[in-house]
């Protein structure tokens, strides 16, 4: 194609950025632009010279045709390097999704918000999140976030388990029982008495410390959490604990019945609060009374508190900070990020929280942070 002599400004463009063009054409790429046989010069001025080494340049680099030949366009200013493109953050393999829901339970925060909402609000966002989104997932959660995240496994579409690569749950209340795929088999199952669907079985890593309760019940300890996960300051809470102890496990739990069963017993301050006429005395064979129940809500709740402390052992808080063998030497936080970057390319990371915690707090967001 012919140069025909532009038709310039007047008076002709001119700024710092036309003389970093200027001094690009002529030190940088003089060959290719011919800009010393044009007669470019080190100035300020977008002139006739710099309009033709400007076109031969792009003429040789392909970057502009039709209207854009001749114009500074910013595809043009990259590849002469007369702007230099902010820096991009690096890629990262994994990316973080937090799960936030109301994780007010046990009656710490909303008195009236009890553990099975706040496991149905979760799974419920965490479905919400997961379900548009094609990309590779890795389930990560702890304590009442691994009831979460079972709760919405439970509801996930068949046709589509094979986008979750991985779980790593840690004091999970919902563990199977018998050994983990890190090798460990501390004995009982999970507390909630429920369990992960099998098709999960193979990628699921329960990280359980032995003497954490959660995720090692025994005996009582399933009756005496489907309890506790319902407790809130309600007449529902009062209906329910009265058919709970009306059954054949009240009597054990109240202590009314010998037994070696682990966790016989423990109800037994209940009983002044349960049965009929005067709550401050037990008649009969402490037989549960509805209305006395009702009417004494508060003080049952505050016994049950105590139950709560009983079950919630020193190690359920201790996966960032206490190493095991079983996993690999390590705390269950370094552990788990180890083998989600050894078995997965790259993958959303959902972090579903424990109670009272939010989704950038805990076990699972501590191992997200230290993934690549």
């Amino acid at each position: 194609m012919a140069w025909q002599q532009p038709q310039l400004t007047d008076p002709p463009m001119q700024s710092a950025e036309i003389g970093k063009l200027n001094r690009r054409l002529l030190l940088a790429y003089a060959k290719n632009s011919k800009a010393v046989e044009v007669g470019v010069t080190l100035h300020d001025v977008f002139d006739a010279a710099t309009d033709k080494a400007l076109r031969n340049i792009q003429d040789y680099l392909g970057i502009a045709a039709g209207k854009d030949r001749g114009v500074l366009t910013y595809e043009t200013k990259l590849r002469l390097g007369v702007i230099v493109p902010a820096p991009t953050a690096p890629t990262k393999r994994f990316i973080q999704q937090g799960v936030g829901f109301s994780t007010d339970a046990f009656l710490i925060g909303n008195p009236n918000h009890s553990y099975i909402d706040a496991v149905a609000e979760g799974s419920a966002e965490l479905l919400r999140l997961a379900l548009p989104d094609p990309r590779p997932k890795i389930g990560d959660a702890y304590s009442m976030g691994g009831d979460v995240l079972r709760a919405a496994l439970e509801q996930w579409p068949a046709d589509r388990r094979d986008e979750w690569k991985l779980f790593t749950v840690f004091g999970n209340p919902s563990r199977r029982g018998g050994p983990t795929l890190l090798g460990n088999d501390p004995g009982g199952s999970g507390i909630s008495g429920v369990t992960y669907p099998e098709w999960t079985w193979d990628r699921l890593y329960d990280f359980t410390h032995e003497g954490d309760m959660y995720p090692n019940a025994t005996g009582l300890l399933p009756q005496f959490y489907q309890i506790l996960v319902r407790m809130e300051a309600s007449v529902d809470f009062a209906l329910y604990l009265f058919q709970v102890l009306s059954s054949s496990f009240g009597p054990i739990m109240l202590g009314l019945v010998s037994s070696v069963v682990p966790g016989a017993g423990a109800l037994a301050a209940l009983l002044p609060l349960i049965t009929g006429g005067n709550p401050t005395e037990v008649t009969d064979n402490g037989t549960p009374n509805l209305l006395a129940m009702i009417t004494n809500i508060p003080a049952i709740i505050q016994a049950l508190l105590t139950l709560l402390k009983f079950v919630q052992t020193n190690a359920h808080f201790r996966y960032h900070d206490q190493p095991e063998t079983f996993w690999r030497g390590l705390t269950a936080v370094d552990c788990a990020a180890q083998i989600i970057t050894e078995k997965v390319t790259t993958a959303v990371v959902y972090t579903v929280p424990g109670t009272v915690a939010n989704w950038n707090d805990g076990p699972p967001a501590w191992t997200a942070w230290k993934l690549p």
